[in-house]
């Protein structure tokens, strides 16, 4: 029976008959020498210097009678320095455990790529594990670890301590365990998983899948469309470059999505996204949330929960979801939504179109001409710098046109409490515009003379905009000079001097 063992593939073997060699000594990197032993289950190979690079021959390691097979080409490599006790599965019938006295390990495992599997390599000492050109699984043990994986795809696994585990250019898998370790992905589509402990993960090239766990995790993209997410504590999240999706999970996270196209979700609890570069999508989702779209044309949905949504640069779409919420547009033409719950709306630079949605809002227009749309509720609206266009929506508003020629829109319905007010109007400047859906008397265009009454009631049966200036009352009388047809839908300060030049039906 034999086994073969050789420093590297330049020098003469170290061949070992009769059985495998049982605390042997090999004390030299070259030459070939002879040992005799009897295998009984476990072998235990001492080494007593560091011997560099020795090769293992022999997938199966079935004792035979003979010499050694000529050009074997299935290899298990070990580099020998005083770490780590090995468990090495080939596959095969026959596995041999080789282990060390307090002096010696096997520190490095090489494959040459002739078999797809080493099976397991089990670390009960700190191990430096470097397995190339063959699929393998790693566990680490429950010292400082830093196991380096090969390029054609393998599994580690991480125990306990601070643990380092370097993938290669294949598609590996990585786990971390109880300590702070660190994991990086290399090239390949790699999967990465942390667990207890704080953790660093790195996905690297390519297309790659990290998720955290329990501790507080740090987990970067790199390269490629990633998929990264938190879990449990309170993780930071970083897309790096190309298109990604992060997933903040529980807990308050922080996600920066970097350059491309990203989808970014916080979860659960009070979280922080950024967009970065290029067109991007952030979910708040539930929780008291701050997203920011930054430079690209983003997408930004607050969730439930008072969030804080800023657009960025760019036209973004914001949009506030449930609760009260801040929306700022930021420089850009954007749509902002307030959505349900009493929101602040915030049109700032360029020309924005702002909407309040249900409840209670209030929209500031900015600079440039903005759009602002109330919609149901009690709302505030404030056109700020330039030409804006109010329209209040269902329900009392307060309507402010603020500096510049701006236009209140009246569109809802007459009744139900639709009075809308206007503090600023300014007569030459300003204009009142009557949607003809529902002043449906009135011909689209420009409000005749005869449609226009000063006074208390109407006079003729042409009058349908009947203006009271002693109260700066505004009505519509769909029956013209009949009793009982006026309907107040707006209000502007007393004696202000309107006149029919000041409408248009629209």
């Amino acid at each position: 029976m034999y086994s073969h063992i050789a420093s590297n593939d330049s020098i003469e073997p170290l061949n070992f008959y009769g059985g495998w060699l049982v605390n042997g000594t090999i004390a030299a990197v070259g030459g070939s020498y002879a040992g005799h032993g009897k295998s009984e289950g476990q072998s235990w190979i001492d080494i007593a210097t560091n011997v560099g690079l020795l090769r293992l021959v022999g997938v199966d390691y079935e004792l035979k009678s003979g010499t050694p097979p000529a050009n074997d080409a299935s290899y298990v490599y070990f580099a020998v320095y005083p770490k780590s006790y090995l468990k090495v599965s080939t596959g095969a019938t026959v596995n041999r455990v080789f282990s060390h006295d307090h002096q010696t390990s096997f520190d490095n495992v090489y494959g040459d790529g002739s078999k797809p599997t080493v099976g397991q390599i089990i670390g009960k000492r700190p191990i430096d594990l470097l397995a190339t050109n063959v699929h393998t699984r790693v566990d680490g043990s429950k010292f400082a670890d830093t196991i380096v994986l090969n390029d054609a795809g393998s599994v580690a696994y991480s125990n306990k301590g601070k643990d380092t585990v370097e993938g290669g250019l294949g598609a590996d898998e990585m786990y971390g365990g109880e300590g702070k370790d660190y994991l990086f992905g290399g090239g390949g589509a790699d999967y990465i998983q942390g667990d207890n402990g704080n953790d660093r993960i790195y996905g690297g090239g390519d297309n790659d899948t990290a998720r955290g766990s329990a501790g507080k995790d740090f987990i970067y993209g790199g390269d490629g469309e990633d998929s990264l997410s938190g879990q449990w504590q309170n993780d930071r999240l970083y897309g790096d470059a190309d298109h990604d999706v992060l997933n903040g999970g529980d807990n308050n996270d922080r996600l920066y999505g970097g350059s491309g196209e990203d989808d970014l979700k916080g979860g659960r609890d009070n979280d922080r996204l950024y967009g970065g570069i290029d067109n991007d999508r952030l979910k708040g989702q539930s929780g008291n949330d701050k997203l920011y779209g930054e430079v690209g044309q983003d997408a930004l949905y607050g969730g439930s929960g008072k969030d804080k949504l800023y657009g960025g640069d760019d036209n973004d779409a914001v949009y506030g979801g449930a609760d009260n919420d801040k929306a700022f547009a930021g420089i850009g033409q954007d749509t902002v939504y307030g959505g349900s719950g009493n929101d602040q709306v915030y049109g700032e630079d360029d020309n924005d179109w702002l909407y309040g949605g249900s409840d209670n809002d209030k929209l500031f227009g900015g600079i440039a001409n903005d759009f602002l749309y109330g919609e149901a509720g009690r709302d505030k609206l404030d056109g700020g710098h330039d030409n804006d266009r109010l329209d209040g929506g269902d329900g009392p508003d307060v309507l402010t046109g603020g500096i510049g020629a701006d236009t209140f829109v009246f569109s809802t319905k007459l009744g139900h409490g639709n009075i809308d007010r206007i503090t600023d109007f300014e007569v030459g400047s300003d204009g009142i515009w009557l949607s003809a859906k529902v002043f449906k008397h009135l011909p689209i265009g420009p409000l005749a003379a005869d449609n226009f009454v000063r006074g208390s009631e109407a006079g003729d049966t042409n009058d349908h905009v009947i203006y009271d200036a002693k109260k700066g009352v505004l009505s519509y009388d769909a029956n013209g000079s009949k009793k009982g047809g006026e309907q107040v839908f707006a209000k502007v300060d007393k004696n202000t001097d309107l006149h029919n030049s000041d409408f248009y039906v629209v």
